[in-house]
């Protein structure tokens, strides 16, 4: 099967009610005030690092887990005004193989199921559904999604971290913050500088988990953010069926080789 253009898998995106997720859009002012003064650097920190090593090594050594991300999300209207919209992301997964990703918003409830042969997008509410052969690992599956598709997954770079298929590009700079808590879980706040963004991480020090995450967009004037917070799930339940997609009386599916011919 040819691989459809990304201007098709636009146009199933409006179909469903909008597959891509909220793109990660700064601190608010006088931050420094309720902290104490933080002297930013301009390389990246071993101890930083070595932080997001942890991390990425620990997260992919998970088989079995269930997270959620109660993110706040700012979108810039007419005049670059920001209006805040709130976004929850649940990741069901048993690796290598088997992932369901839930995505709310106010006015959108999207979910992609992963069950080794199958990807399929389906719009809760709109009822239709797009389902596509595909096998893998979940990273490469993350990764066939963005270079085939143009699909890119709610929050999957964490997960992607320091994985060979990871096309994630590396913070130029980097250092640690101090101490903090997230829900009374013990962290270490790390701060991050990439082109066109900067991005602050809460790592657990129990466990290496992302437990916070703050990403500031600097290409826009308006500097809009992302920021989230995360909860972790290391007994879940749930079973094979739970990631493979049956749709119900009503549903509809997504012709592709229409959206395909309507894209051109």
């Amino acid at each position: 099967m040819p691989n459809p253009s990304f201007r098709a898998l636009l146009a199933c995106a409006a179909l469903l009610g909008g597959l891509s997720p909220l793109s990660a859009q700064t601190a608010p002012d006088g931050a420094a005030s309720l902290v104490g003064p933080v002297q930013s650097v301009a390389v990246l920190e071993p101890e930083a690092a070595q932080a997001l090593d942890r991390m990425g090594a620990y997260l992919r050594n998970l088989n079995r887990f269930e997270v959620t991300s109660d993110a706040n999300v700012d979108i810039l209207f007419s005049g670059d005004q920001k209006l805040q919209f709130a976004q929850r992301t649940t990741y069901l997964v048993q690796a290598p193989r088997w992932m369901r990703v839930d995505i709310r918003t106010d006015r959108q409830h999207r979910r992609i199921y992963y069950d080794g042969q199958t990807i399929t997008f389906a719009g809760q509410k709109s009822q239709k559904y797009l389902s596509l052969p595909q096998t893998g690992t979940i990273a490469e599956v993350l990764t066939q999604a963005s270079d085939r598709f143009g699909i890119e997954f709610p929050l999957q770079d964490l997960f992607r971290w320091g994985d060979p298929s990871s096309n994630v590009e590396p913070p130029k700079s980097g250092f640690r913050v101090g101490d903090s808590e997230v829900d009374g879980q013990p962290a270490g706040h790390y701060a991050f500088r990439q082109d066109g963004a900067d991005f602050q991480l809460w790592i657990g020090k129990d466990k290496p988990l992302p437990l916070r995450m703050v990403v500031t967009n600097t290409e826009n004037p308006a500097q809009p953010q992302f920021s989230t917070v995360f909860r972790w799930n290391m007994e879940p339940r749930f079973g094979s069926t739970d990631f493979s997609f049956k749709p119900e009386s009503g549903w509809q599916a997504i012709d592709l080789k229409a959206l395909k011919d309507g894209a051109r």
